[in-house]
């Protein structure tokens, strides 16, 4: 039951996360191509107005699709915002996650905070069982690992998790995303050049 609810919440938390993206990229009038949550082949794909959503089989990552002509629409600013609307959209819910937890009368301590989180990368850890074909024991792990968390707890450390992660400054994270541009637009302000300049230029 356990892997169950850790499945659908990281299935929620990851479309969160990429809904933060396409609202973010609707207020600034871009067209989204497509937005995925999960890797790997699709399970479920539908489309909502000029978009094409997919579900994939396993919940880790996700992207939310433009093309280069829109994002070069848009300046520095407003594309850091469309980046980090991501970060912010799992922020809110380990906010409101807390919350819960405490008007429930749960103490949420420091130490319990971080228990939570060691508790949740420990999954994250035991993924090669799930790839070597060993899901029985991939399930009693995570089952065992998670015994006697709630709902809202698995909620934040799985948002919580992914907060951290996109705030790496490496490539596909959204935190390599933001050093990426950030970059362009230095050294086109030092070749007295626009940025949509040197999107164009890498494009060829």
């Amino acid at each position: 039951m356990n892997f169950i609810r850790v499945l659908a919440i990281m299935y929620i938390s990851l479309a969160l996360h990429e809904f933060g993206h396409y609202i973010a990229s609707k207020i600034f009038n871009l067209k989204v191509r497509e937005c995925c949550v999960g890797t790997g082949p699709y399970i479920l794909k539908f489309c909502f107005k000029e978009t094409k959503i997919y579900l994939r089989v396993v919940p880790i990552g996700g992207y939310v699709g433009t093309d280069e002509e829109e994002l070069n629409k848009v300046n520095l600013v407003q594309y850091w915002i469309i980046i980090l609307a991501g970060i912010l959209m799992n922020y809110m819910v380990c906010l409101i996650s807390m919350y819960i937890q405490a008007y429930r009368g749960i103490s949420y301590s420091f130490k319990v905070l971080i228990e939570s989180i060691r508790n949740f990368l420990s999954v994250t850890s035991l993924s090669s069982h799930y790839l070597q074909g060993n899901m029985k024991n991939f399930i009693d792990s995570v089952n065992n690992i998670l015994i006697g968390l709630s709902i809202w707890e698995i909620l934040f450390c799985v948002n919580g998790a992914l907060l951290i992660v996109n705030l790496v400054p490496i490539p596909f994270l959204d935190g390599g995303q933001v050093l990426t541009i950030t970059s362009k637009s230095i050294l086109a302000k030092m070749k007295n050049c626009s940025l949509n300049t040197i999107f164009l230029k890498d494009e060829k």
